[in-house]
């Protein structure tokens, strides 16, 4: 759609492989260090390209891309937009106690919660909640200087099995411990500008990995329900 209007449109990917470079639509590309484990090469190849292309705007579309440039967005300033919410903002998205706690405050569903940093903790809190419970790391990612660690959603069926998933966090990153909730995922995708939305989408999860819960891997477009609607825009 960018390029149909006529703006030239840079790929960029750690990935020489991207699908993104395949598009007809691309002007050029640009393959960068793996943020992951280099997000200070990241940004500087960025900064780089940036400077080469003459670049007005970026659009960052992964975590592990919008953590490193958030932190470096001062080395940004002058040189190009950045398509990202303000620090404060991102600092509530990006910390999924911070989401729970707003969701309450706005009246929005969420399931029964309690956040944990120790083994101790997570046997005492756990079984009130009931089986199976899910464990879900506070952060997708922990941005370091040098690195971004990456964490995952588990679940625990037993006492035992949930000490044992707790003990990889602990001293690491606090967990939320959540009731599981069976049944479809849905997730809707806004376009807001200063709080208005200007587009709205959504889809249904048909594979997630792992099976029982997780990322999707698989999605269907669905009819936009206005009650998920209404929660999203209340949230963003």
């Amino acid at each position: 759609s960018l390029g149909r209007r006529g703006w030239r449109v840079i790929a960029a990917d750690a990935d020489p492989k991207s699908l993104g470079f395949r598009s007809r639509f691309v002007h050029g590309t640009v393959v960068y260090p793996k943020p992951e484990s280099a997000p200070q090469a990241f940004i500087a190849a960025l900064l780089a390209a940036v400077r080469q292309w003459q670049v007005d705007l970026i659009i960052p579309v992964t975590d592990a891309i919008i953590l490193p440039l958030s932190a470096a967005r001062e080395q940004f300033a002058g040189l190009c937009k950045l398509a990202m919410p303000e620090a404060s903002a991102l600092a509530v998205a990006a910390n999924k106690r911070k989401t729970v706690t707003l969701a309450e405050e706005l009246g929005v569903p969420t399931p029964r919660t309690s956040l944990v940093t120790t083994v101790q903790e997570a046997v005492t809190k756990g079984a009130a909640l009931g089986w199976p419970l899910v464990l879900k790391p506070q952060v997708s990612r922990l941005y370091h200087q040098h690195s971004i660690q990456a964490f995952e959603v588990t679940y625990a069926q037993t006492l035992d099995d949930l000490a044992q998933q707790m003990a990889r966090y602990e001293n690491v990153c606090p967990v939320l411990l959540q009731e599981y909730y069976p049944g479809e995922g849905h997730g809707v995708e806004l376009l807001m500008h200063e709080g208005r939305p200007l587009a709205a989408f959504q889809h249904k999860r048909l594979r997630e990995v792992p099976l029982n819960g997780g990322a999707s891997a698989l999605r269907e477009a669905v009819a936009l329900d206005p009650q998920l609607y209404d929660h999203a825009v209340r949230l963003l």
